[in-house]
């Protein structure tokens, strides 16, 4: 494993998006790599700065609904 791939993936382990076994492969070179722990530090410090702005807001429901809607028809578009 390398930073490249760790970096790529930041994100998806701050938002519990990774299998368990993929979340500790990079956790464990996030343990040895300085330059990849500071950078999923500021993610992570970033991340709980626009929840904790920004969570008391949700979108209306009808906007929810056509989001999934689209969604679903992108999915059975690519399938």
């Amino acid at each position: 494993m390398n930073c490249r791939e760790v970096l790529e993936e930041i994100s998806l382990i701050l938002d519990g998006e990774l299998s368990p076994e993929r979340c500790e492969e990079l956790k464990g070179h996030l343990e040895r790599c300085t330059e990849c722990f500071g950078r999923h530090e500021t993610e992570r410090l970033f991340k709980d700065l626009v929840r904790r702005r920004c969570g008391c807001e949700s979108a209306p429901p009808q906007l929810v609904t056509r989001i999934r809607f689209a969604i679903q028809v992108e999915v059975a578009r690519s399938e």
